[in-house]
């Protein structure tokens, strides 16, 4: 072999192991991703996130907790979500998506609420996902502002779970 490639080869040889060195050091674990067969069969998220305090729809409005977030259950009593404008036509501020969610499964119109129903705002989840009148354990946080008229500031949904 001619010094000419012997000094290549010895190049390449070093570039190797210096590359393969400062991988080994970088600190970065090799990733292994487990995979899970028990992936539920269903569109409805989990809420997938700490336990949290669990407080019944009156306990929360009675209480008039501060905010942070909770755990609690209840039945889809109305769904809102704002309707289209039509092109060119000047609609009204709308109010935000949103659930109203209680104790008791009795469908509402409006509204008018009780100490055992509660709006909560569900930014940007499809609400069609939620069905009326089923009930879900509800994972929200009470945020430090109030636009509702309710006795407590606004409540939004972090993650819902499907009670069967």
């Amino acid at each position: 072999m001619k010094s000419g490639n012997c000094i290549i080869v010895v190049i390449i040889l070093i570039a190797l192991i210096v590359g393969l060195i400062i991988i080994g050091n970088s600190g970065i674990p090799p990733t292994i991703t487990p995979i899970d067969y028990n992936v539920p069969d269903t569109n409805i998220p989990d809420s997938n996130v700490p336990d949290y305090n669990f407080y019944t729809i009156s306990e929360i409005k009675e209480n008039n907790l501060s905010s942070g977030s909770y755990v609690t259950e209840g039945y889809v009593v109305k769904t809102y979500v704002c309707p289209t404008c039509p092109e060119g036509a000047r609609c009204k501020a709308c109010m935000q998506p949103n659930i109203v969610i209680s104790e008791n499964n009795v469908l509402l119109e409006s509204y008018v609420l009780t100490e055992k129903e509660m709006i909560v705002f569900t930014g940007n989840l499809d609400v069609s996902q939620l069905k009326l009148g089923s009930k879900y354990k509800f994972t929200i946080q009470i945020s430090e502002y109030n636009t509702t008229g309710e006795p407590i500031n606004n409540v939004e949904l972090i993650g819902y779970e499907l009670i069967k």
